[in-house]
């Protein structure tokens, strides 16, 4: 009796559960509760670190960490993600616009807590990773801005590539409905920072 006792308390303090892993690369029926979207080849890992874009005056600083079995919880849906978070500064015109950096030493215990989190990776060959070379990993996921309300909340597309033996991210800022050129629908929120489009950053 004791141990049974023993068996159920070490359960509850370190939650043991029966969870089904899968790869979080092209994961199949994603959200599905008892899951767990695991990296399981460390792709995420490319993306970590602080990255940079330039352009004259204009600069656009992001630093994505990534985060493991975080677990997600909505309605009756309850499963857990390896994922990259994020968040970024930028400049125009030599004016800081927006600063977020420092909401990554918040220990969020939701992962959407954060700017930026992207949780579905694609790699060369996927149909779904558009313009990778050999070696090319992509990431998904959303864009958010403080205090600004966006009708559509925006998503972002990462491509890391090596490119000059440096290591580049290629981020896209896009409105998630748009059917058409991403480029050609703006945010409906006054005072939303980044436009939307391409940049290229480099890895610091």
């Amino acid at each position: 009796m004791k141990y049974i006792f023993f068996l159920v308390t070490f359960c509850m303090l370190f939650n043991c559960k029966a969870q089904i892993v899968t790869n979080l690369h092209k994961p199949q029926k994603y959200g599905t509760s008892g899951y767990y979207y695991k990296d399981l080849n460390n792709d995420l890992n490319n993306f970590e670190g602080t990255w940079l874009y330039t352009n004259g005056n204009d600069s656009l600083t992001i630093i994505f960490e990534k985060q493991q079995n975080k677990n997600i919880q909505y309605d009756n849906t309850n499963y857990y993600i390896d994922a990259i978070i994020g968040e970024y500064k930028y400049v125009e015109n030599g004016l800081e616009k927006i600063n977020t950096l420092e909401n990554l030493d918040n220990n969020h215990y939701n992962p959407y807590d954060y700017n930026l989190l992207a949780d579905v990776i694609y790699k060369y060959g996927d149909l779904s990773c558009v313009d990778c070379q050999p070696g090319n990993i992509t990431i998904k996921g959303k864009f958010s801005q403080p205090d600004c309300d966006i009708p559509s909340t925006p998503k972002i597309i990462v491509r890391y590539y090596v490119e000059n033996n440096m290591e580049k991210l290629s981020f896209l800022l896009m409105s998630s409905t748009y059917r058409g050129n991403p480029l050609g629908l703006e945010p409906q929120c006054q005072g939303f920072a980044i436009p939307y489009g391409y940049y290229t950053l480099i890895k610091q």
